[in-house]
């Protein structure tokens, strides 16, 4: 059977957790749309249903997708533009239940090797997927999301981090203060990204547990998140640029934590 009303009421459920973050908190589901995508979610959280474009099941073998979810819908061409938001939709787009973390699950056991991603105020999604998917190649252990981000779930951060929002666990909505002070409390060092610090990034040890502190895009961090960090941190700036993207600024501050933890192992190996 091939669905070909986009005013069936599966496909109207799953549109609006495409285009909608609201139904997708009232619902608890998101989509995600892809072959790669929907492969790497399976192991990550439970796929409530599958549908894929009369187009797509006429070139793939989509028995492989039966196993995955609890069905898998075959719908018109015309009616699957209704769960893409891009303009050459892919064919096949999953609607997952959303993944459930806390805090204590980032926390719990963090040892010399946590390394955390925190963010506040992250208004852009395709700046939210792009900090995930480098803090995942950075060896992160968690990323927290502090209230006013933007939605993880959005499509287009899920695409921007390329799958890497599938293998870090994270929270969302995280009060700043909140988190900080649970961190303060395990002996993880915060270092803020901040235009009034005084110490270079790369003078900083990175080694023992910590986490990267990224502000808002415009406004960087508010000054609650500034004076509770443990260490104000600056990125040199020698043009005439007033300051760095906030993934730019995320990226080198993650790498610099690899490289020196990458150094350190070598290091012990040679001794």
């Amino acid at each position: 059977m091939v669905i070909k009303s986009p005013e069936n009421k599966f496909i109207k459920e799953a549109a609006a957790l495409v285009n909608n973050k609201s139904a997708r908190d009232k619902a608890g589901l998101f989509t995600v749309e892809g072959a790669k995508f929907v492969g790497e979610i399976k192991d990550c959280a439970a796929v409530e249903r599958i549908f894929v474009s009369e187009s797509f099941a006429a070139v793939h073998d989509i028995g492989i997708y039966r196993g995955i979810a609890r069905d898998t819908v075959t719908v018109a061409d015309n009616v699957y533009k209704k769960l893409s938001d891009v303009v050459n939709p892919q064919g096949i787009t999953a609607v997952c239940r959303k993944p459930s973390y806390k805090l204590d699950d980032l926390l719990d056991g963090a040892d010399s090797g946590a390394l955390l991603l925190v963010l506040e105020e992250t208004n852009d999604p395709g700046n939210l997927g792009t900090m995930i998917r480098t803090a995942d190649a950075a060896g992160a252990t968690g990323v927290i999301l502090c209230a006013g981000c933007a939605d993880i779930y959005n499509p287009k951060a899920i695409r921007a981090s390329a799958g890497s929002v599938f293998h870090l666990p994270f929270i969302t909505g995280a009060d700043i203060v909140t988190a900080l002070n649970e961190l303060k409390k395990r002996k993880i060092r915060t270092f803020a990204a901040h235009l009034s610090g005084t110490k270079n990034y790369y003078d900083c040890r990175f080694n023992e547990a910590c986490a990267a502190v990224i502000g808002n895009e415009a406004r960087g961090l508010s000054g609650t998140a500034a004076n509770m960090a443990d260490e104000l941190i600056r990125i040199p700036l020698l043009g005439r640029a007033e300051s760095l993207n906030a993934s730019a600024a995320c990226g080198i501050i993650l790498y610099e934590a690899l490289k020196q933890r990458l150094q350190g192992k070598e290091m012990y190996n040679e001794n």
